[in-house]
C-alpha cells in the first residue's frame, strides 16, 4: 500500500469516526429533550453539555481555561501557571465525564470510558439503551 493510500484511508477514517460523534453527540441531545441540531452550535454546545449535567457556566469556564493555557504557552508564561491551569482544567473535565454519565443512568465505569475515550463514550450514550435521568448537581 503506498504512503497516498494510507493518507486517504486515514482521512477517510478520521471523517467517518467525527461523523459519528456528530451523530451521536446529536442523539445525546434529543435523549436530554434538546433539539439535536444545538449539538452542533459551537460554544453553545459546550455550554449545554455542562448544563445537562452539572451548570453551564462550568462549560463555559473549562473552555476558557483552554484558550487561556494556549496563549500563555505561546506567550511564555511560567511554566508552573500553566501547569496549574491545565490540572484544574482536566478536574474539571474528569468530573464532567462522571457527571455526565450519572445524568443518563450510568455509574463510575462510564464515568471512566467518557474519561478515557470520550469519542467511545459518546457513541454509547448516543445509540445505546441510556436514558437521560436529569443532572445530578
Amino acid at each position: 500500500m503506498t504512503e497516498s493510500m494510507v493518507a486517504i484511508l486515514g482521512i477517510v477514517g478520521i471523517g467517518f469516526f467525527t461523523l459519528l460523534i456528530i451523530i451521536a453527540n446529536w442523539r445525546i441531545f434529543k435523549k436530554a429533550g434538546l433539539p439535536g441540531w444545538y449539538s452542533i452550535i459551537p460554544v453553545y454546545n459546550i455550554y449545554l453539555q455542562y448544563k445537562l449535567c452539572w451548570e453551564g457556566w462550568i462549560g463555559i469556564v473549562s473552555l476558557s481555561l483552554g484558550v487561556v493555557v494556549a496563549v500563555m504557552s505561546a506567550t511564555g508564561v511560567n511554566p508552573v501557571v500553566i501547569g496549574g491551569l491545565t490540572l484544574l482544567s482536566f478536574l474539571i473535565q474528569t468530573i464532567f465525564c462522571f457527571k455526565l454519565a450519572k445524568a443518563f443512568g450510568k455509574g463510575f465505569f462510564m464515568g471512566l470510558v467518557l474519561m478515557f475515550t470520550a469519542g467511545l463514550g459518546r457513541v454509547i450514550l448516543g445509540f445505546g439503551r441510556s436514558r437521560y435521568v436529569g443532572s445530578m448537581a
